[in-house]
């Protein structure tokens, strides 16, 4: 499993924050509406982050070796995977409404009414808040540095030691199929007696 990078959320909220210059451009120049979540939309992704992050410290909990916390193994991968989403789809809010700051912020002089502002302003700050979240639980489904186990899908342990050469445990299918191939070679076959002729005697 690859882990996230700041580059990678920099870039996700780079390309969003061009998109949404394009998309704003062409929606001001045609009449269309301002391209915002609305409230409702924000508030639900930000009890979701919430939960995601209380998840999140069980999981680390587990990991740091808390026997009492009774939670399947998966509950890690599946935490990890869903904080890695929230992550990037925090920067995307982010990218896309911290343009639309941008665009408001240049609507102040002529405009009476600031609510599209704080409206924009609000879920850009929620969109940070859910990469910030996701990046802090991602961190908690980590494996330890000196954990044997752990392998960032590169063929290398954190400490640098190649795990490509580490026995894997056979499966049973193989297993099977090498005791059937060592019982084949185990046995002779019989070769047929020649009969003996006047010559041999």
């Amino acid at each position: 499993m690859k882990y996230l990078t700041l580059r990678l959320l920099i870039l996700v909220a780079a390309l969003s924050f061009t998109a949404g210059w394009a998309a704003d451009l062409l929606a001001g120049r045609l009449g269309g509406p301002l391209l915002s979540l609305p409230w409702a939309a924000g508030i639900a992704l930000l009890v979701e982050s919430l939960v995601l992050l209380v998840v999140g410290f069980q999981v680390r909990k587990i990991r740091d070796g808390d026997r009492e916390i009774t939670l399947d193994r998966t509950w890690g991968a599946v935490t990890a995977a869903l904080a890695q989403a929230n992550a990037v789809a925090g920067a995307m809010i982010a990218g896309w409404h911290g343009l639309l700051v941008i665009d408001q912020l240049t609507l102040v002089g002529v405009r009476s009414d600031q609510g599209p502002l704080w409206q924009v302003a609000g879920i850009t700050a929620i969109g940070v808040l859910l990469t910030v979240i996701g990046w802090v639980v991602e961190n908690f489904c980590r494996l330890p540095p000196d954990d044997p186990e752990e392998d960032n899908g590169s063929g290398r342990e954190a400490d640098g030691k190649s795990t490509r050469s580490r026995p894997r445990p056979a499966q049973e299918g193989g297993m099977a199929r090498a005791e059937h191939n060592r019982n084949i070679r185990g046995r002779r076959p019989n070769r047929p007696s020649t009969p003996k002729g006047p010559a041999d005697d």
